[in-house]
Order: structure tokens, then C-alpha cells, then sequence
């Protein structure tokens, strides 16, 4: 039966897992409480350790537990950088970071869409979804969607107000010490398009920004940042063509 809806609403794969969840045998449920979200020490390390991309660690409700220097350089113009559905409806920042603030708003929402799919009693995430549905309209209507999509890979584009444009590619993936936690990071994309306009949407997306005349970074974080949108050439191993240097793991 599960499966003939999913032909006849034409889901793609990870809709039609949701829709196997949520139509699972229900269990009693029981009241949980809240349960405060670590990052082990050694997690921590290795991300300090990609010191030439930004990187963090989110929960299922889209916590950043943890980050490294260029993340933290990332999200530097966000008055409370903690969450990153708060990020982007609740902080006037976000629309000028997101040069597609639909698309971005949309990906967080599906994100989290999922998350309540696969553990719909986490008492952090009936919090947020209770906040965000109070304070943001926008949220209201996407969350009413239902669309589900969890956070894998896409390229995204920032405008940061050190350092200006910035096209990035964003890798996400599991923490098999921490099951429900994920990490994720950025790399510079030259490469990719400009990604298509929202379809609720009327604003055009800013083209990435054209190669500039260099200077002398005004701060730290302009000069962080300006060096993952014009990175040096990735080190190589001794007569391993091809093949990157192996991050130092202290």
C-alpha cells in the first residue's frame, strides 16, 4: 500500500523512507527529557585539524555543537551562531549571508523535517519547531510542506561582509561514534553554477563575485576566509601524483 502512494505522489528516496517511518507501528511513548548534546574531545581535534576549511559538527535538531576557526570566521556575522534553523529565520543576518535565502531556508527545514521522521519525541526538537512556528511566518509555511531531505552535499553561496562573495561546496556525513550527530564542511567551488532560484521565489541569485585585485586583509577573518575562496595548491604526497597530504591528527 506504502509503496503505491509513493508511486503516486512520485516521492524520491528519502520521501519515501519518511513515509515508511512515520507510518511504522507506533510504540508508547513516554516522556523524555531533554538530553544535553557533547562532542567528544577527539571529534573536536580533528576538526581543528582542517585548518583550510570550515567545518562543524551538527545534532539532529541542527546544533552547531562544534566548530573550527574558519567556521567560526564563517558564521562571524551571526549574533547567536548556535543553531542553524535560528540562523536562518530568526536573524536578520541571514538574509544578506544567504545570496539564496530561499533555497537555504528550504534545505534547513527539510533537514529537520527528516530528523522528526527518524525520532519525533527528541524534546529539543519539539522546542525549536515550537519557537520557529511562533516567531517566524516563514518557517510556518515551509514546515507545512512536509518536504523532507537531509543535508548531504551542494554547492552554496555566501556573501560575508569581510571578505564579500563566497562560492562554497559543503560535504556532509555521519559520525559513526555519535549516530544521530553529523559533520560537515566546505571547500571552495569554482566550478559549480550559481544555484537555480527558488520557485516561491522572485529574487534573482547574485552571480559570484568576479576576481578581484588583491589586498592586505583589514582583520583575521577577512584574511581566513580569503584564503579558502583563493587557496594555495593543495600540498601533494612525494611521487603520489594525485593525492593530498594526510591531515596531521594531534
Amino acid at each position: 500500500m506504502l509503496e503505491a502512494v509513493a508511486r503516486a505522489l512520485r516521492l524520491d528516496d528519502e520521501a519515501v523512507a519518511h513515509l515508511f517511518r512515520v507510518a511504522g507501528p507506533s510504540t508508547r511513548r513516554t516522556r523524555r527529557a531533554p538530553h544535553v548534546e557533547r562532542v567528544a574531545p577527539h571529534l573536536r581535534r580533528l576538526l581543528d585539524t582542517w585548518s583550510g576549511t570550515p567545518a562543524f559538527v551538527l545534532g539532529p535538531a541542527l546544533d552547531v555543537l562544534a566548530r573550527n576557526r574558519l567556521a567560526s570566521a564563517l558564521h562571524a556575522g551571526f549574533t547567536q551562531p548556535d543553531n542553524l534553523l535560528r540562523m536562518t529565520f530568526l536573524d536578520p543576518a541571514a538574509r544578506h549571508f544567504h545570496l539564496d535565502w530561499d533555497r537555504a531556508a528550504e534545505s534547513t527545514v527539510a533537514a529537520l523535517r527528516r530528523s522528526a521522521g527518524i525520532d519525533p519525541d527528541d524534546p529539543r526538537l519539539s522546542q525549536l519547531v515550537g519557537e520557529l512556528s511562533v516567531k517566524s511566518a516563514d518557517f510556518r509555511v515551509l514546515w507545512a510542506r512536509h518536504d523532507v531531505r537531509g543535508k548531504t552535499r551542494e554547492a552554496k553561496l555566501f556573501h560575508h561582509a569581510e571578505v564579500g562573495d563566497l562560492e562554497l561546496h559543503y560535504e556532509s556525513f555521519t559520525v559513526d561514534s555519535a549516530p544521530l550527530s553529523s559533520s560537515s564542511s566546505t571547500k571552495p567551488n569554482r566550478a559549480a553554477p550559481p544555484p537555480t532560484p527558488s520557485p516561491c521565489s522572485a529574487r534573482s541569485v547574485p552571480a559570484p563575485c568576479p576576481h578581484r585585485t588583491r589586498r592586505r586583509a583589514s582583520s583575521p577573518t577577512e584574511g581566513a576566509l580569503a584564503a579558502v575562496r583563493d587557496p594555495a595548491p593543495t600540498p601533494r604526497f612525494p611521487g603520489v601524483p594525485g593525492w593530498p597530504t594526510a591531515p596531521h591528527l594531534g
